[in-house]
């Protein structure tokens, strides 16, 4: 087994404003809303939380948009998908 050096960076609060909205907003919105009896039923719930806010909310920070509008009228190939992978890919 090789050993390796693990460096810890602390990213403080309010450094990256839309990160911490995204993340104040899930917490409050969905994780302290939900009761999870198991991990399938967190990661169902999780993804429908994900595409509602990803492509019927919208955004003050996008126009007022949802980010699947802004995408189609900023012509970039953008696609709203899951930004970490499920948690059984972590378990192997």
């Amino acid at each position: 087994m090789t050993s390796r050096a693990i460096t810890l960076r602390l990213v403080h609060r309010g450094r990256i404003p839309y990160i911490e909205s995204f993340h104040d907003k899930r917490r409050d919105e969905f994780l302290n809303r939900e009761i999870f009896h198991s991990l399938a039923e967190a990661e169902i719930m999780s993804e429908s939380w994900r595409k509602e806010y990803n492509t019927e909310r919208i955004h003050s920070s996008l126009g007022y948009q949802t980010p699947d509008e802004y995408a189609a009228n900023a012509q970039i190939p953008f696609r709203a998908a899951p930004s970490t992978p499920s948690v059984r890919e972590y378990q192997t």
